[in-house]
């Protein structure tokens, strides 16, 4: 279902999703395909696929970049959902069952792990990439190239690879800086 004065842009493909009104997606978009999501079966030394049977929700005045990914969920009733007014710049890929909340802006080439949950008014820094399973407090603010493996609270600010709180970080790397002279 697409909603009022929304807008498909070539090239894109929209299967098992649910888009609000007056959202765009660009050209070359791909919604609603399947997670990378694997079992590892070491004592018949297989991999077998996990079927996706979920969606993807997108909210209202959505803005989606060109050559996005945005996965569906893995279960049927459990969508991967993005809030409304969320702006996604383009080349951006956001993992399976993944939440993102209202007003949150995501910068290019940002790679978004699946099972994550990403409040509102988060902004998320070019070339970031979330691990899965982590939490992104509402207001959160992940810099540039950072790479986050941990839960960030509500107002936190992360840097860095491994990402921590930004003040720690420039500690960090004011330290290193002085002995390197």
């Amino acid at each position: 279902m697409i909603g009022k004065r929304s807008s498909i842009h070539p090239l894109s493909t929209c299967y098992n999703c649910i888009i609000g009104d007056d959202t765009v997606i660009r050209t070359g978009t791909r919604i609603g395909v399947d997670g990378f999501r694997f079992v590892q079966n070491y004592e018949l030394k297989e991999v077998r696929k996990m079927i996706h049977v979920g969606a993807v929700e997108i909210g209202s005045r959505v803005e989606v970049g060109a050559n996005s990914v945005i996965q569906r969920s893995t279960f049927e009733g459990y969508p991967t959902t993005i809030g409304d007014d969320v702006k996604i710049a383009c080349m951006i890929v956001i993992g399976h069952n993944t939440n993102i909340g209202a007003r949150t802006i995501i910068t290019c080439h940002v790679m978004i792990c699946g099972s994550n949950n990403i409040g509102e008014d988060v902004w998320i820094g070019a070339s970031a990439v979330i691990s899965n399973g982590v939490t992104l407090g509402n207001r959160a603010k992940v810099l540039i190239n950072a790479v986050v493996v941990n839960d960030v609270p509500d107002d936190g600010m992360v840097s860095g690879f491994y990402a921590m709180p930004h003040r720690q970080w420039k500690q960090v790397y004011r330290k290193f800086l002085s002995e390197v002279d």
